[in-house]
């Protein structure tokens, strides 16, 4: 994941197969993804291939991370593009899950190294890291390097939500341990971060559950007493099998 101090050309390799496809580790959604037709031509996928090639060559990589800022972020967004092209996002839900998931993978590498950012409102229901606008997606990778500090600054709702799914599919923290602490930590902060009080109440609510699941789901045994306070409901639960 994203926080391996990979070599850089071993880290190029890896993001490389998240928008082409190739190597043992993408056969599976190479197969998987033919099996769904959709307007997308060959050439356009070659173009969007060429041009996220072009952006990573021209990425700073160091130490398993992207240090991502104004003057890259058009790069970024261009290799995102090409993950969501080439894995035929638009076609259905499995592809959708797929795209979003390497997406994650992709964005997990980045880290915001530039200046501080000022708020930036998102009220998408369906906003995820596949979907965030530049001015959107410059906002979270700040607001979650500074969370990785514990510092958790304001953000929407929405955009939150995105935080939880980055966490969930281990792109954030190398352990499973390191996620829930931080998930634990977001949980008491929560009231704090969102301006919206029916927003904040409901997915406080959902992430007590979810939590739950993620001790659960992952075997962490030696945080069962955590179970009492942190209770599974079925009408919050969320599917953890990424």
């Amino acid at each position: 994941m994203g926080l391996l101090k990979d070599s850089t050309s071993d880290l190029k390799e890896k993001i490389i197969r998240l928008f082409t496809l190739e190597g043992n580790d993408a056969l599976l959604w190479c197969d998987y993804s033919g099996n769904y037709g959709d307007d997308i031509t060959d050439n356009q996928k070659k173009h969007a291939v060429n041009e996220a090639l072009n952006a990573l060559n021209q990425l700073d990589l160091n130490l398993g991370k992207i240090y991502v800022n104004n003057e890259n972020i058009d790069k970024i967004l261009l290799i995102r593009e090409a993950i969501l092209l080439v894995n035929h996002h638009s076609t259905n839900s499995w592809n959708r899950s797929r795209s979003m998931l390497l997406t994650n993978q992709f964005l997990g590498y980045c880290c915001w190294s530039d200046v501080n950012m000022g708020f930036i409102d998102c009220d998408d229901y369906y906003s995820t890291l596949s979907t965030l606008s530049k001015e959107q997606l410059k906002y979270y990778l700040w607001w979650r390097e500074e969370a990785k500090k514990e510092s958790y600054n304001v953000i929407s709702s929405r955009m939150l939500w995105v935080y939880i799914y980055d966490l969930l599919t281990n792109t954030c923290f190398s352990t499973p341990n390191e996620t829930l602490n931080h998930l634990i930590k977001l949980y008491n902060k929560y009231s704090d971060l969102v301006p919206i009080e029916h927003a904040r109440e409901l997915t406080k609510d959902k992430l007590n559950s979810i939590i739950a699941s993620y001790i659960i789901y992952n075997q962490l045994w030696d945080f069962t007493n955590l179970l009492n306070e942190f209770k599974f409901e079925d009408n919050y639960n969320i599917s953890l099998s990424i």
